[in-house]
């Protein structure tokens, strides 16, 4: 009895070892607690927000191979719960929290997944390396590295040569982005590999293609591309190669022969919207009503018309002119969006079914702002405040929240303007012509009173938010030094500026979103330009050729930008540019801000589009690093 009795016992032991063994280990990230340091695929994962902000969305990608998908992440009561499916080798998440983006402070939310026997998939660690130093950079990750992401691959493929196809163009990409010897000898092995064969196929010449782009052979690309065109005619490489030509094409003549010559391949073809969108404009600009009529008909995504239509109705907006066309024009740009939100038709894959929707509602907005600025310029007040309060959403666009307050003045809603306006002024998402508005409704409602204390708690309160908000985000990681030239050929050491507050500026003259905000950072640049301890300096990065640093030049002194501008320069064995690899940069405007103490305490990505929001961020960011101890 006593046997069976230490039997029962032992059983019970190894019984509690083993449920206390699969036990999970909750892992505490910034604000957030995730059920363990795995996801297991196939069983729930739990996260919850501990966090004092308002959590207002999540998203994660799931990594298979070298591609990434989107899935949504929904909160109720600040819990959350996903499943991940087999096959998936890394997660990794990204929340909004108090419409700032969240991505632990550079680190991310990333996560390896592993099967109910906590086996990995075969290619595991290179796809989580490639993700972090290829999708992770789109999201401000600072833990990639092309060199560990290059060696993980090559070690997955000499383990697994089956995993080739899979990885090819990506091998290759990494290697170039690594630089060094690998850059060009991994493409010559692939080249050599694939020529040895005795009788080319398809897949053949359409990788030999892809490698050749990869390296900018145009000669050899150019070659391959003619004997797909002569020996598969019908592949949808020799249709994309056949519809290429239009871009090369100047004239609008040359464009529309071209596109009544192929307009089944045209229509047939990726680039189909781009094309119709492109003869649209051409015709509009040249006032051929019936030509932009036809090509806008032919476009085949509702979005893409919709872009086009606000596009023109807000340049028609801004000078007051052919109101009545406008208005047709911005009030179909809404109603092809709301069409879209109903039926999420056209959903890009990179997209989460959140975030899609989530994007339409930002068109929404934009382009409700455009139509409600026309009716306003129309006269018809009541209507363009009617929109403007749907293009205003949650008022995160000082801009958007000027027009609202200066309709409602208009309308003599002095009230609502008031109390709109402190609301605006306090959370800092209001711009200096917004507080004139302010002072001019305040009047209004209260003509007694003295405004200047109103002003200044508002004002006191705005700036608390901003630089709470600013700490909170604030990094302490190194800033790679580097030497690069300015425009009059004399060399910039960011070590030399070690005790100065350093405002790196990339930028490209390509570039939108740098160009809109060059007028809020020239702002900021002569408000600084006595302090010393204050230093500019715009990297042109993204920009190569024979004439780059004469069109540079020529773009600063045509606009009058007193800007310190410096090249970025290229890597001598690799495509990437210098400064802007150090520093991690995928996309731009990028603002990097190093303190006196030579660390990198804040990365700013992006244009917010209001100028006045961007001076003040600088201007908070500055202030804090200078108190810093």
């Amino acid at each position: 009895m006593k046997k069976i009795a230490l039997l029962f016992t032992m059983v019970l032991l190894a019984f509690a070892c083993e449920s206390e063994k699969k036990q999970p280990e909750p892992k505490q990230l910034g604000d957030f607690t995730f059920a363990n340091t795995k996801v297991i695929a196939g069983e729930p994962f739990s996260i919850t927000y501990d966090g004092e902000g308002n959590l207002e969305s999540g998203f994660y990608h799931q990594v298979v191979h070298d591609k990434a998908y989107a899935a949504d992440v929904t909160f109720e009561n600040n819990e959350a719960v996903i499943t991940v499916p087999d096959s998936i080798s890394t997660v990794a998440f990204y929340f909004t929290i108090d419409n700032t983006f969240d991505n632990n402070k550079g680190k991310g939310y990333v996560f390896n997944v592993v099967d109910a026997e906590g086996e990995s998939p075969i290619d595991a660690e290179a796809a989580h390396q490639f993700y972090l130093t290829n999708d992770g950079s789109y999201y401000d990750l600072t833990t990639g590295d092309a060199s560990l992401a290059l060696n993980a691959i090559e070690s997955a493929l000499e383990e697994h040569p089956e995993l080739e196809e899979n990885w090819m163009d990506t091998h290759i990409y990494v290697a170039q982005q690594a630089g060094g010897d690998k850059a060009q000898s991994v493409p010559e092995d692939y080249i050599s590999k694939i020529t040895s064969n005795s009788i080319l196929d398809l897949e053949d010449y359409k990788q030999l293609a892809t490698i050749y782009s990869r390296t900018r052979n145009s000669a050899k690309r150019d070659s391959i591309n003619a004997i797909i065109n002569e020996k598969f005619p019908d592949s949808d490489v020799a249709l994309q190669n056949k519809v290429s030509t239009f871009f090369k094409l100047e004239t609008l003549e040359d464009k529309e022969k071209f596109f009544s010559e192929n307009k089944e391949a045209v229509l047939q073809s990726a680039n189909a919207d781009y094309i119709l969108r492109s003869l649209a404009v051409e015709n509009f600009n040249i006032k051929n009503d019936e030509a932009f009529q036809k090509y806008f008909d032919m476009m085949s995504n509702p979005m893409d018309k919709a872009g086009l239509l606000n596009s023109i109705a807000w340049a028609r907006a801004e000078k007051g002119k052919d109101l009545n066309e406008a208005e047709e024009m911005s009030k179909l740009s809404l109603s092809l969006v709301e069409t879209e939100q109903n039926e999420l038709s056209n959903k890009p894959e990179f997209y989460s079914p959140k975030q899609y929707e989530q994007s339409l509602e930002r068109s929404y907005n934009m382009y409700a702002d455009t139509y409600a600025l026309i009716l306003f310029q129309q006269g018809k007040v009541k209507e363009a405040i009617a929109y403007q309060q749907k293009a205003v959403g949650k008022g995160y666009s000082p801009d958007n929240n000027e027009r609202l307050v200066q309709y409602l003045i208009a309308d003599e809603q002095y009230e609502e303007a008031l109390n709109r306006s402190k609301t605006y002024i306090s959370s800092g998402l209001a711009t200096s012509k917004l507080k004139d508005y302010f002072k001019e409704a305040y009047a209004e409602v209260n003509p007694n009173d003295d405004i200047a204390s109103v002003m200044a708690q508002m004002e006191s309160a705005a700036k608390e938010k901003q630089l709470d908000d600013l700490k909170k985000s604030m990094l302490d990681e190194r800033a790679p030094d580097f030497t690069a030239k300015n425009l009059d050929g004399e060399e910039v050491t960011l070590s030399s500026l070690k005790g100065k507050t350093v405002i790196l500026d990339f930028w490209a003259t390509w570039c939108g979103p740098c160009i809109a905000s060059f007028p809020g950072m020239q702002k900021a640049v002569t408000k600084y330009k006595d302090d010393d301890s204050v230093v500019f300096l715009f990297v042109d990065t993204f920009e190569s050729g024979e004439n780059r640093l004469t069109e540079v030049q020529d773009f600063i002194t045509e606009n009058e930008y007193d800007f310190h501008v410096l090249l970025d320069p290229k890597e001598a064995n690799g495509s990437n540019h210098e400064i802007a690899k150090k520093y991690n940069i995928s996309g731009i405007p990028t603002k990097v801000i190093i303190g006196p103490s030579g660390r990198m305490n804040f990365k700013d990505v992006g244009y917010s589009g209001s100028n006045d929001k961007l001076l003040n961020k600088i201007d908070g960011m500055i202030e804090i690093l200078k108190t810093q101890p």
